[in-house]
């Protein structure tokens, strides 16, 4: 019996060093392979022969050694492809190859600076783009010039349409939008007015966060078709107010509240439409993304309290024009205070379901980049 289980010992030893062995092998085909993919195989197959050996001799420690090469390895790998890419990126020439060479620095994650090259190389083909562009539109240009002179006389509008299309593609969205507008039902002029209307959009709300960009407490800035006035910048963050208050919008003679109703703005019919009817009439979806909540309850538009009023003085009395309301009850049950259009708080207040004063709205703005904390 004490034979049988000698020899069972035996088997089990060799079985292990033949493992130990296959796997000393696979560890040691490095020197062979030029590859980084099959290396970092090579070297994690090693790892989990060398676990499946166990305790037998030192294959816990090359088990780990293994692992650390292939670490190693993807590290080389990392650093061979950004050379790579660094060479094709001094030889790129086309759209095409600095999208590749794009795409190549992006494969590589936080490695180095490569997210920083990935940036430059899409610089480089935005303005390849915008010169390719440009010789369309001269070539567009030339084409509209021969149309012309051959529809000279016509008035079949065709013209008209190859000018919109030439200011189109030299960036003059609006005179387009005009050209197409002459043309109505020529062809696909009217798919043509909805891409200009797309373009002059982004173009507006390029420049709203270019503004809001350097705004800062006591600035005015334009969002959509309405002026408005920075209370305060904190961060990325910045508190606004209506500036003007125009006379055919949605913010002029509104009543706080209806006939009959409580006097508490949470349950104000103002509120209820800041936060419904009008916000989707005075800003684009676009716009509304950049809303923030305002109020702990989480709208997105309200009116000043009366403590705001005073912390804001200086910066309100900029504005004049309007009696509008804010969110403090008057001297009686049914009043609301207000501010008139001398910058003078009243706090008798006025009737809650008056249409004769007007609303300047509060709202909080997500602003792009950052400006100086304002205290």
């Amino acid at each position: 019996m004490a034979d049988k289980r000698k020899t069972s010992n035996i088997l089990v030893c060799e079985s292990q060093e033949v493992l130990y062995q296959r796997a000393i092998k696979k560890m040691n085909a490095d020197r062979l392979i030029v590859q980084f993919a099959y290396k970092i195989e090579n070297y994690e197959t090693a790892a989990v022969m060398f676990d499946e050996v166990g305790d037998y001799e030192d294959a816990r420690e090359l088990a780990k050694r293994c692992r650390r090469l292939a670490e190693e390895a993807r590290g080389e790998e990392k650093k061979d492809l950004y050379r790579r890419a660094m060479e094709s990126r001094d030889n790129a020439q086309s759209e095409q190859e600095y999208e590749r060479v794009a795409e190549a620095f992006g494969s590589l994650g936080d490695y180095g600076d490569a997210s920083q090259k990935e940036r430059e190389c899409r610089d480089v083909i935005r303005k390849m783009q915008t010169k390719r562009r440009r010789k369309i539109s001269i070539a567009v240009l030339i084409l509209v010039i021969i149309a012309g002179a051959v529809t000279a006389g016509f008035a079949t509008g065709f013209f008209r349409y190859l000018k919109g299309i030439g200011y189109y593609y030299m960036e003059a969205y609006d005179r387009a939008r005009l050209a197409f507008e002459t043309v109505p039902g020529l062809l696909d002029s009217g798919q043509w007015q909805e891409r200009c209307d797309a373009k002059l959009e982004s173009q507006e709300l390029a420049a709203e966060e270019e503004a809001l960009r350097a705004a800062k407490a006591g600035d005015t800035v334009t969002i959509g078709e309405n002026s408005w006035l920075v209370l305060e910048r904190q961060g990325n963050e910045a508190l606004l107010i209506l500036n003007q208050v125009k006379k055919d919008g949605p913010f002029y003679h509104v009543p706080y509240q209806e006939e009959g109703g409580s006097a508490d703005w949470e349950a104000s019919s103002l509120r209820k439409d800041l936060n419904g009817e009008i916000l989707t009439e005075t800003f684009t979806e676009q716009e509304q993304a950049m809303l923030l909540p305002v109020a702990e309850n989480g709208d997105r538009m309200r009116i000043l309290t009366e403590q705001e009023t005073e912390d804001y003085g200086e910066i309100l009395n900029k504005m004049s024009g309007v009696d509008y309301w804010i969110a403090a009850q008057g001297e009686q049950e049914n009043r609301i205070m207000f501010v008139s259009g001398g910058g003078i708080l009243m706090r008798q207040g006025y009737p809650a379901d008056s249409n004769q004063l007007s609303v300047r709205p509060v709202i909080r703005i997500n602003c792009p980049g950052t400006a100086e904390e304002e205290t």
